[in-house]
């Protein structure tokens, strides 16, 4: 969590929610220098009494990937423009905390 956000969260209070499967759709470049297969990416549900320990007030993210970040409740994030794939593991967070 935090290389992508900056955020340290409580791995005690997180619970695995499921998982994305991540499929490339164009070949690796010739000196690319890993495998490049599709791959599954674990997704985790923070749920009510998930804990954050800290936000990285020094973490940037270099890349330029990232503009900024937050934690959000369910309420804020099913307002956000979210893609079906996001909306999906929305609902099914919902469905576990209802």
């Amino acid at each position: 969590m935090y290389e992508e956000t900056g955020w340290h969260l409580d791995p005690e209070s997180l619970v695995p929610l499921g998982f994305l499967h991540l499929r490339r759709l164009v070949d690796a470049p010739p000196d690319h220098p890993y495998p490049h297969p599709d791959f599954l990416q674990l997704v985790y549900l923070g749920v009510a009494r998930t804990r954050a320990v800290g936000a990285g007030e020094d973490w940037a993210d270099l890349a330029g990937w990232e503009l900024g970040t937050f934690l959000a409740d369910a309420g804020e994030v099913v307002k956000l423009n979210l893609p079906a794939i996001s909306v999906a593991f929305v609902d099914a967070a919902l469905r576990i905390e209802a």
